[in-house]
């Protein structure tokens, strides 16, 4: 005997497997079907429905997934800069776990969201003339829902940062004491508050923590060369060696190395390069009667840029614009011609250096020129700087960023200072008071 059910499922299976198209579901539809199939097809449909609405109900009935988010704590991050840098810059802060964040010198910044461990956190970015109190890596423990809180602390030595430095007195050119500036003479603020003897001999560390200047010994008329901090404190002398001839224990021309660790001056017909920190002193010897005058330590200290000065009993003082390497071998000579003098030279690029010439004659005949260091391409520029046919050009300094010079030049009784580019016009800066000031110098440090 056949089973009922079996039959009638079967023949909806095949009534299903006719309908090779769509079958669309409607009133009229499942009336046909179930006519066609009878009622015991449509009893097993029905029975089908009851069962698959109670399996449903007892899904929906079931208890609901938690996704509550997993509880998170902070870090807060607070930073301390002291010490004597007026406006100093902030600092990179790595936290583990999370994107690089900056923060202000004296700032502090909260992480969230962070899950409960622990993390490292780091202090990055400090400045050279800057270093931490105690260690800049730190571990912080975070608690659900708390808030840890990690402090850095970093002090700093006072900075001549986008400053001018030069030396101001009156208008007799006299009572010459050290001060600084903005870069449009804003801001003037006195560094040494004490009068020098040598006024044009101002010179700011590259790092621009230090500054060095000429001036001679109490009760001495022997000529020393100082080095001081930024902000005028602890002055001391870089010591010399005695000589039988005082004119031989004299210091001139003090320049700075890269690293502002050391400092090569002329010490009488030598050249001394002295290390600050240890005292080490290395000489240059040079045969009697010749100097050579060093501008500029170039190429990261290796070579001297300078005025090769040769005095021979009997002949003319004769002017060497040279390059020497820094232990004084390999002389090389980029200009020399009678009567003339040079008084200055600068690196403007890699290739190039910008020097003062004077015709050694009566009157001022000072010109401004350049010249390639091999010794070719030396052409006049002061008519491309902007300045008045008349107008005397003293000395000069240049900018970090090799575009701008700053000229201490006479103009009619006054003296200014005057920036400017090549082919370019000429901004005066701006000062108040009646006083002169002279030989500046411009900070290679500036604001990031």
């Amino acid at each position: 005997m056949k089973n009922p059910n079996k039959s009638g499922l079967k023949q909806i299976l095949s009534s299903f497997e006719l309908q090779r198209k769509p079958f669309i579901v409607n009133e009229s539809n499942l009336a046909s079907l179930f006519a066609r199939l009878g009622n015991k097809a449509l009893f097993i449909f029905l029975l089908s429905s009851v069962l698959y609405l109670s399996s449903c109900d007892k899904e929906d009935s079931a208890p609901p997934i938690n996704n509550d988010p997993e509880p998170t704590g902070s870090i807060l991050i607070k930073i301390k800069t002291t010490g004597k840098d007026s406006d100093p810059e902030g600092y990179t802060v790595h936290i583990e776990g999370s994107d690089a964040r900056q923060v202000d010198a004296n700032g502090e910044i909260n992480i969230s969201n962070k899950r409960p461990g622990n993390y490292s956190i780091e202090l990055r970015g400090i400045a050279n003339h800057c270093s931490g109190n105690g260690s800049m890596v730190k571990e912080a423990t975070v608690s659900a829902d708390g808030i840890t809180t990690v402090e850095f602390e970093v002090d700093c030595k006072a900075i001549l940062r986008d400053r001018l430095v030069y030396s101001k007195g009156l208008n007799n050119f006299t009572e010459f004491k050290i001060h600084s500036s903005n870069l449009d003479g804003s801001d003037e603020k006195l560094i040494y508050d004490k009068v020098i003897a040598f006024p044009s001999t101002v010179r700011i560390s590259p790092d621009g923590t230090k500054i060095s200047f000429n001036d001679r010994l109490d009760g001495n008329n022997t000529i020393q060369i100082f080095v001081m901090d930024a902000d005028g404190e602890n002055v001391t002398a870089i010591p010399h060696e005695g000589a039988d001839n005082t004119a031989m224990a004299n210091q001139f021309n003090s320049v700075w190395h890269p690293d502002s660790k050391k400092i090569t001056f002329r010490n009488g017909f030598r050249n001394v390069t002295y290390e600050l920190e240890s005292g080490q002193r290395t000489l240059i010897e040079f045969e009697e009667g010749e100097m050579f005058s060093v501008q500029e330590v170039i190429d990261n200290g290796t070579k001297f840029l300078g005025i090769y000065i040769k005095n021979t009993p009997g002949s003319p003082v004769v002017h060497q614009l040279a390059i020497s390497n820094a232990d004084g071998t390999g002389m090389t000579i980029l200009k020399e011609e009678p009567n003339l003098v040079f008084i200055s030279a600068k690196m403007l690029d890699e290739n190039t250096l910008v020097y003062i010439q004077r015709i050694n004659a009566s009157g001022f005949f000072n010109e401004v020129r350049k010249i390639n260091i091999d010794g070719s391409n030396d052409q006049n520029i002061q008519n491309q700087l902007g300045f008045a046919e008349s107008d005397r050009l003293q000395s000069f300094t240049i900018s970090p960023n090799k575009t701008d010079l700053l000229f201490y030049f006479g103009r009619n009784v006054n003296f200014f200072f005057g920036k400017t580019k090549l082919n370019g016009s000429v901004e005066l800066l701006t000062y108040t008071g009646n006083n002169v000031r002279v030989s500046p110098d411009w900070s290679q440090v500036t604001r990031k």
